[in-house]
């Protein structure tokens, strides 16, 4: 993210160069980043659409980062562009050999630990971890023909890490690309690669079936359940169609497709997809057509494609290849961080070179300012989040409380704090943090059911109703509302309330539905009576 921020200011000045000075591609995408800040902008909740929040990966500030890697890869010199194929092989192996001992060594502890069985690398997720691995393996084979002895290694740690993903998107572009490439290019020395590529995805189903955890992308192919529902996908889909119908020209702006969409959810697919709003936030749709479509509305897309059909045609070459098994991932998987800036720098580098004189190469007063203002905001960003760990390493609130303070309204720094908070039993200060994360981004339900708990804790119970009231009305079907109702109703001792209570959460499969409002209500008045008797 501070790589990213850091480029945005010099792509802006050098997009604008290149626009003004009469670039059609370039003033297509200007003209496309401008209309995803005006959806931000009337989204209703600029701050996030615009900025974001921590944790997530696209807001208008993102978009306009990794357009900036577009516009240094058109900057790249020959050299340059004859050496990104090499650097993105050598770096995504370093990213795949240390998922690959994750696995070997059974990391369980620390920010290298595996995530459910599955390697994470340098990155936060399994899901990109493969994508990487799968990009880094397509452009490990094209260079394999004229340096096979030095390419060996990283198309076997590759295929290996690809493999241990556990990400069946990953592993299925891996396997699509590598077979385009046999029948498409039709040279020997690939048709080896591409050979020994396969071994490698083989060899790391092997390795994970005799040391991992058995969460190899292979064997998760065997999930036909998931597979044939599309893991929720199929239906966020639908719900992002209505979600757009509901804002076609304008969309509902960046980072904003869970606002557009919860609302929707029905009990069925919060029971099977969305019962947890961490693990299955469902903040991007695992679509980029989608995304784009709900994010931007109709207008938004037609610029992004006018765009990418206006410079496409210019590409070309090895480094083409590089796109496709990232451009597959993002039709199942969520456009991250990790691989859109990635894939901007590759599209633009693809690109016919572009013969740049020395003094247009030359940085004036604007250059300066603006890789100087980059450089503030991404080392600021990476100074307040080393900060901020060092303060939750130490389990400081009034360090994390302080640093949150200092940065500015953002609801997962709140979240954190509020944590650290009720760790130290402080509920006043707990209850403080809560209702900033609730004011920051008030149209996620998970901030006013977290609130609405503290606040019955501490006895404030029309306070906890009423943020309740607010919970339901975003998402009427959610999970951790329905067990904050279940304690506010069983509190009340309303047994009608209890029992509809009841009802919904065992439709989203949450309680034992052989429980009844009268009988809880008598448990808790004897556990009461018990607990007043006792010295």
């Amino acid at each position: 993210m501070a790589i990213v921020v850091g480029v945005a200011p010099l792509g802006l000045v050098l997009l604008a160069r290149r626009a003004l000075a009469g670039d059609v591609a370039s003033r297509v995408l200007a003209g496309a980043l401008a209309w995803t800040v005006l959806s931000g902008l009337v989204s209703g909740a600029p701050r996030s659409a615009l900025l974001g929040f921590a944790g997530r990966d696209l807001s208008a500030l993102t978009v306009v980062g990794a357009s900036g890697f577009w516009m240094i890869g058109r900057n790249m010199s020959h050299r340059g562009r004859s050496l990104l194929v090499e650097v993105l092989v050598w770096s995504t192996s370093a990213c795949a050999l240390v998922g690959i001992l994750q696995v070997v060594a059974d990391v369980q502890q620390g920010p290298l630990r595996l995530l459910a069985g599955r390697p994470t690398g340098f990155v936060t997720n399994p899901v990109y971890f493969g994508a990487l691995a799968s990009a880094g393996l397509v452009a490990a084979t094209l260079c394999w023909g004229p340096s096979w002895r030095r390419m060996t290694l990283p198309v076997v740690v590759l295929g290996i890490a690809t493999s241990l993903s556990g990400s069946r998107v990953a592993l299925m572009a891996a396997i699509l690309t590598l077979l385009a490439q046999a029948v498409f290019i039709r040279r020997r020395e690939i048709w080896m690669a591409c050979g020994l590529a396969f071994a490698a995805i083989a060899g790391g189903v092997l390795l994970d079936r005799t040391v991992g955890a058995g969460r190899n992308a292979a064997s998760r192919l065997g999930e036909t359940a998931e597979i044939a529902s599309g893991d929720g996908r199929f239906t966020v889909w639908r719900y992002g169609f209505e979600a757009w119908l509901d804002r076609p020209i304008l969309g509902h702006g960046f980072g904003r497709f869970r606002p557009a969409v919860q609302g929707k959810f029905s009990p069925s697919f919060v029971r099977d997809h969305a019962a947890d709003e961490v693990v299955q936030p469902w903040f991007d749709p695992h679509n980029v057509g989608v995304g784009v479509l709900v994010a931007t509305g109709i207008i938004g897309v037609v610029l992004f494609l006018t765009w990418a059909f206006i410079w496409g045609r210019s590409v070309g070459g090895p480094l083409v290849w590089l796109l496709v098994p990232i451009a597959l991932h993002w039709l199942l998987q969520p456009v991250s961080l990790f691989t859109l800036p990635l894939a901007m720098l590759v599209f633009a580098a693809a690109g016919a070179p572009e013969v740049v004189s020395r003094d247009a190469l030359a940085l004036d007063r604007w250059l300066k300012s603006a890789i100087a203002v980059g450089l503030v905001l991404g080392l600021s960003l990476l100074l307040v989040d080393a900060s901020f760990q060092r303060a939750l390493q130490r389990e400081d609130a009034g360090g994390l409380d302080a640093i949150a303070s200092l940065v500015g309204d953002d609801p997962i720094l709140a979240d954190v704090v509020a944590q650290a908070y009720s760790f130290d039993g402080d509920l006043e200060a707990e209850i403080e943090w809560r209702e900033r994360a609730a004011s920051t981004e008030p149209d996620r339900p998970f901030w006013w059911s977290r609130l609405a708990d503290v606040q019955r804790r501490a006895d404030l119970f029309d306070e906890a109703e009423s943020s309740l009231d607010r919970a339901f009305e975003l998402q009427p079907y959610n999970q951790r509302t329905q067990l904050v109702e279940i304690l506010l109703a069983l509190h009340a001792e309303d047994e009608k309330r209890l029992d509809a209570a009841l009802a919904v959460a065992c439709e989203l499969g949450q309680s034992d539905c052989t429980l009844d409002a009268a009988t809880l209500i008598e448990q808790r008045q004897d556990a009461e009576a018990e607990s007043s008797a006792s010295p």
